[in-house]
């Protein structure tokens, strides 16, 4: 059974409340399974991505994904379940993400984007953020959203776009 309103999670994605929800770490979380805690249900997992049992965020298990030998972008991604929203919702995305070698990125960013979805599955916006994550120290990264014209759903995605080592 899933929880939605501990603090502990992994990956979040709330609704905005206000301009505040960004320090209220008590919002509601509206993924499935974020903690995979047994299993990975309501994610999909991209090449190189598994879960990892013994890097674990507060308790709660994380995501790794390894990349090397890219010689192009390949955004292998981890994507969550869909959220059914409407037009003009706000949404905060968050994750706690880490490394163990932050050269394994070779300069280039992973990335968190909140995609938004037509009723056609078409990908009509992304709010992303860029990021390498400190070496072996969790930290927590952020995107928003507001929903545009059109919106059936949001999904949550995560990535790195061409190597490196990332857990989240």
């Amino acid at each position: 059974s899933s929880k939605v309103s501990q603090v502990t999670f992994d990956t979040e994605l709330n609704k905005k409340v206000d301009s505040d929800v960004l320090q209220n770490v008590g919002t509601s979380n509206l993924l499935h399974n974020s903690e995979w805690e047994e299993n990975v249900y309501y994610w999909e997992m991209g090449s190189g991505w598994s879960r990892d049992t013994g890097n674990k965020y507060l308790g709660s298990n994380s995501m790794k994904q390894i990349q090397s030998g890219n010689t192009q972008n390949r955004w292998h991604a981890l994507n969550s379940e869909k959220i059914y929203c409407s037009e003009s919702e706000d949404f905060v995305g968050s994750v706690f993400a880490f490394t163990d070698n932050p050269s394994s990125f070779e300069g280039i960013n992973a990335a968190m984007e909140l995609d938004f979805y037509n009723s056609s599955d078409q990908r009509i916006a992304l709010p992303a953020i860029s990021f390498i994550p400190d070496a072996n120290q969790w930290k927590k990264y952020t995107v928003t959203g507001k929903a545009p014209a059109g919106t059936a759903y949001i999904r949550l995605r995560i990535h790195v776009t061409k190597n490196g080592r990332l857990w989240v």
